[in-house]
């Protein structure tokens, strides 16, 4: 994985890992999102809306969904939004 971080929410989307968030980089939660193609053995950088930790991700078609999480480090800055990455 090209940015090591502990805390991200995966999930698997037509053949690719997806990997969202972590927990804290100097301070901030990891905004970094990225897919590892396993047919291409390459990883690729995916769009990085606000960073969060601590959530899950699920798979349907060709679309991943993170749902809730924290944008903050530690806690106490949970957020109820929904992520969603479409690939092709």
């Amino acid at each position: 994985m090209p940015t090591a971080r502990s805390a991200p929410g995966a999930a698997l989307v037509n053949d690719q890992i997806l990997v969202v968030g972590g927990e804290c980089d100097n301070g901030r939660t990891f905004n970094q999102n990225e897919a590892y193609d396993t047919k291409t053995d390459r990883w690729v950088a995916l769009a990085s809306p606000v960073g969060r930790h601590g959530f899950g991700g699920a798979s349907l078609g060709d679309g991943a969904y993170f749902a809730g999480g924290n944008k903050g480090c530690g806690g106490g800055d949970m957020t109820d939004e929904l992520l969603l990455f479409r690939l092709r």
